[in-house]
């Protein structure tokens, strides 16, 4: 906390109807005397010297009974006392509010008047270097995506270390902080919910202060917990101090060790230690949170600090299921290494829903329940118009229980954008968040996500540009701007930040597989085997590089090579022309017929329309496996079945609703028309897609090599529209 001001002994402090009289040391209503004792006087002094400012329990006993030994229960009596004679027992607190975790805070305003002035000289209370309201992080907050939601975006890997970025805004001289990942020591994994948990919730609390930049959770992840090379970390992060820790379990008991360090000079600013049970995980996180503000000399934003000064739930059963759920949710929006999505989306939705059950005004946890539930639709996890109402009714909830949380606000844009594409009203919701939380990541870079699928790209390009900046460990953003590059077709360009998001993060498959496919589209077929080359030895758990050998050996028309780069042990694979997984066996089929052997294609074109159809039963609003059907369809001879089923995926996202999918499911559509031989509607569709942003999925170079355009590559109209 900052230095105090000298005392003054006369005057008053005047809080209507209240005033303290220092002179003779009275408390006043009206102008009349209530009685208190002498502690209960100093204790309440102690208190309105520092309005705004909340002080812990240990600072107030010693300034109230500085020689004497006093347990808290005296101070909770005294704080009992007080509280009656300001008649601030029942309902919302006027006076006196509870910092739960940490201790108490004067919250009416107060002003000085001068004894020998006679007259109300406003001025602020003796504590004058501070601002008016100077707030420590008193309650817990909510786990926050401190990184955005994403599609691809694998986080296992640790960075290589490459210099900061500059932040836009904010002065050398500005504190911040990286809170590095929280070691985890115990044989019962199943516990380490909790270390990620409580690192997450304080990163939340800590990015509503005013006055400090707090680096996102996604930018420090790949750090160890405990680094020898701490300045080294922190110069690259551009940060000032780092907090560190570990958590060891056994059982249920917990011990909890932590460290603020100031990089530069490696000098400790803070350390705490906490011996607690698991269920009692708020109040640690509350404490750490609280010290850690005072250490940075930081606020809160005038906004947050009725809201922060709550709890999010005071169940702490409600609060173990959630902390468990963001574990398992995690592992699937933000790190994607979820062995199976389905079963970790579950999962979460099973234990959000404890919590709800257990403590129904539960706001946060309704909010992340609707994140995961939106993004789950999205990504075609549960891609059912049920699960999209489920969570627009979620976000609605939490919003009806807390309009000030950002987590609310933020779990409604991706309802009306995930669900509806409904731009609008989603850019409404994330601008709301930006108003509660200036810096927030995670709604800036939706904003950009929505202005690329509008074809506002270098509005698009400038929003992610902006997240690196506040964010610039993650690779999740250059990853973002190649793709919007490569809709502009500038190939080369784009190459240049998929190789940015790989030296912050070397083993991330969507950077290389989108890699080597912009060089594919840029017609550079030598560099895309080149760069598939220097990444032989690379595990491929989800078939993603092997799709990419698959991919160049059916350009080159290898059916040996194509045979022999299909992935192993995997039913669904993600292709690079395809917007989901689609069946192994359709990539089987390809072989096959560049084999010539239409038998087994036939075959496995069939295998493939069952696994299909079968998808479609369970989710039948889903555009990838519409479009997917088709190609099937065609491959089979089936011409109105395969026209209904890939129009069925652009009737679903029409190019005028989204020029990213939509362009997709139209390029998909044009190859069906290709493969059932009719030229005049293939040119037509390609015309068109050429002259819109959809360079991720069609170029002029890609016409001239794919064998998927053979059937009417003898037109005079298709060969124009590569020739010229």
């Amino acid at each position: 906390m900052g230095q105090e001001a000298p005392r003054r002994n006369n005057g008053l402090y005047v809080f209507p109807p209240f005033a303290v009289d220092l002179g003779r040391r009275l408390l006043l209503r009206d102008g009349e005397p209530v009685r208190l004792r002498p502690k209960a006087f100093d204790l309440l002094l102690n208190l309105v010297e520092s309005a705004g400012t909340s002080r812990s329990r240990e600072e107030l006993i010693r300034a109230v009974w500085p020689d004497t030994i006093v347990e808290e229960h005296g101070l909770t009596v005294g704080m009992s006392a007080l509280r009656k004679a300001l008649g601030d027992e029942d309902g919302p607190p006027r006076f006196i509010m509870t910092v739960r975790g940490y201790g108490y805070c004067f919250i009416a305003p107060v002003r000085y008047e001068p004894a020998q002035a006679g007259v109300a000289d406003e001025a602020p209370p003796p504590a004058a270097a501070r601002p008016a309201y100077r707030w420590i992080v008193p309650a817990a907050l909510a786990l926050m995506l401190a990184a955005g939601l994403g599609y691809y975006a694998n986080r296992d890997e640790a960075p290589q270390r490459e210099a900061a970025l500059p932040v836009a805004g904010v002065s050398a001289a500005t504190p911040s902080i990286a809170v590095l990942p929280f070691e985890f020591i115990g044989e019962e994994q199943g516990n380490a919910y909790f270390a990620l948990g409580m690192r997450q919730t304080i990163l939340a609390r800590l990015a509503r202060m005013a006055g400090i930049r707090v680096m996102s959770r996604t930018s420090s992840d790949g750090y160890p917990s405990h680094p020898e090379n701490l300045r080294e970390i922190a110069a690259a992060l551009g940060v000032t101090t780092v907090l560190e820790g570990h958590v060891q379990a056994s059982g249920q008991q917990v011990l909890i060790n932590l460290q603020l360090i100031e990089a530069d000079s490696g000098r400790h600013l803070w350390a705490g230690s906490y011996t607690r049970t698991l269920d009692d995980v708020i109040e640690v996180e509350n404490d750490v949170a609280a010290h850690v503000a005072s250490a940075l000399e930081a606020r809160l934003l005038p906004a947050d600090t009725m809201r922060n000064a709550r709890a999010p739930t005071n169940d702490s059963n409600a609060y173990v299921a959630f902390l468990k759920a963001n574990y398992f949710e995690d592992q699937v929006t933000n790190r994607n290494n979820a062995v199976s999505p389905d079963t970790a989306a579950a999962e979460a939705t099973t234990l959000y829903r404890q919590a709800i059950e257990l403590d129904p005004e539960f706001a946060l946890a309704h909010a992340r329940l609707s994140i995961l539930q939106s993004y789950a639709y999205w990504s075609s996890i549960v891609r059912t118009p049920e699960a999209i109402s489920s969570a627009r009714n979620a976000a609605t909830r939490a919003i009806a229980l807390d309009r000030s949380l950002p987590e609310a606000w933020l779990a409604m844009g991706y309802v009306h954008y995930y669900g509806q594409r409904d731009y609008a009203t989603a850019i409404a919701a994330f601008e709301r968040v930006l108003e509660l939380v200036p810096s927030d990541v995670n709604a800036k870079v939706a904003i950009a996500y929505i202005q690329r699928r509008q074809g506002r790209l270098d509005d698009a390009i400038e929003g992610m540009r902006q997240a690196s900046l506040l964010d610039p460990r993650n690779s999740r953003w250059p990853y973002e701007m190649g793709l919007t590059l490569m809709a502009q077709r500038k190939y080369i360009e784009a190459d240049e930040q998929y190789a940015r998001a790989l030296a912050i993060e070397p083993l991330n498959f969507a950077s290389i597989s989108n890699r080597v496919y912009a060089a594919l589209l840029a017609g550079d077929k030598q560099r895309a085997v080149s760069l598939l080359d220097d990444i032989a030895s690379v595990a491929d758990p989800l078939g993603q590089i092997s799709a990419l050998r698959f991919e160049i050996a059916r350009l080159e028309r290898n059916a040996d090579q194509a045979f022999a780069s299909l992935p192993k042990g995997l039913d669904w694979v993600q292709v690079p022309d395809m917007g989901g997984n689609v069946p192994r066996s359709m990539m089987e089929a390809e072989a096959w017929a560049l084999r010539g052997d239409r038998s087994h294609a036939r075959e496995a074109l069939e295998k493939s329309r069952q696994m299909l159809q079968a998808e479609l039963v369970a989710q039948p609003h889903n555009p990838d496996t519409w479009s997917a059907l088709g190609i099937v369809f065609a491959g089979l001879g089936q011409r109105e079945e395969a026209l209904a089923a890939a129009r069925r995926a652009t009737e679903l996202v029409p190019v005028s609703r989204d020029l990213v999918d939509g362009v997709l499911y139209t390029t998909v559509l044009a190859r069906v028309h290709a493969r059932l031989g009719e030229a005049a509607m293939t040119v037509k569709l390609l015309r068109e897609l050429l002259q819109m942003p959809g360079g991720m999925f069609i170029s002029v170079p890609m016409l001239k090599m794919d064998p998927q355009w053979d059937a009417i590559r003898a037109d005079a109209a298709f060969q124009a529209l590569y020739k010229d």
